[in-house]
């Protein structure tokens, strides 16, 4: 977490938005950092049994907007016929319920994404956070509205490759 903070306030301030994903935190110590730190959104790995009194509306009081694994890798595995009845109560909790792949860097299933969109309310956001590359990434554009991306396009561990970000910017714009 202080390594994660230290990198924060050395940003410039500018006009986008920086978000943090709080490994390890709960959700409510996850609204705190991102409050603290002056963040716009904040995504937090497990979203079943840390719920505590994070909620929807709750972080947007803060202006944040908190990205919530729902169906994802860390979370217990939902099955296909309870994605959508899954998101509708996650749409209730948070502003970008969020589903990964089977696992890191593992691309989520389409249909899968599908089948949860169908879940949210018109205009609600989903985020996707998994194994999104340039030359996978058009396949959510009619379910997805937020990527959070980095081991698919990722140089390294800890780095981010510049042209497959570019790449990839170009297939969401």
């Amino acid at each position: 977490v202080q390594a994660l903070s230290d990198i924060i306030v050395r940003l410039p301030v500018n006009d986008i938005a920086i978000g943090a994903n709080w490994l390890g935190l709960t959700n409510v110590e996850a609204q705190e950092f991102s409050v603290d730190h002056g963040l716009a959104a904040f995504w937090t790995d497990s979203t079943n049994s840390k719920l505590e009194s994070v909620s929807y509306g709750n972080s947007r009081a803060y202006g944040l907007d908190w990205f919530g694994g729902v169906a994802h890798k860390g979370n217990q595995w939902v099955y296909d016929a309870d994605l959508s009845s899954a998101a509708a109560v996650a749409a209730e909790m948070m502003e970008v319920p969020t589903m990964t792949g089977s696992g890191t860097g593992v691309a989520a299933d389409p249909a899968r994404t599908d089948l949860f969109r169908s879940g949210l309310p018109d205009g609600h956001r989903l985020g996707l956070a998994s194994g999104i590359t340039p030359d996978n990434a058009e396949a959510y554009l009619p379910f997805v509205t937020d990527y959070l991306a980095a081991t698919g396009i990722q140089s390294s561990f800890t780095e981010l490759d510049p042209l497959l970000m570019g790449r990839l910017a170009e297939v969401l714009a």
